[in-house]
């Protein structure tokens, strides 16, 4: 039986922004914490992605 693995964490430039607008940093601490490599990640959605899915097990498959 194959597995399926959807991507469901996803971070676009404008929430990113609207999270500093806001000041979230100061109130919500996960916000220091996902804004460096994790943020990075989150905001990429092309090859090192597909990478580190690969790396952990998951098949990459797109559907149309």
């Amino acid at each position: 039986m194959a597995l399926i693995g959807i991507e469901e964490h996803v971070l676009t430039p404008e929430v990113a922004e609207a999270g500093q607008t806001l000041g979230l940093d100061a109130i919500d601490p996960s916000v220091a914490f996902h804004s460096s490599a994790i943020e990075r990640r989150l905001l990429g959605l092309g090859e090192e992605r597909i990478a580190l899915m690969d790396e952990t097990g998951w098949t990459s498959r797109s559907c149309r």
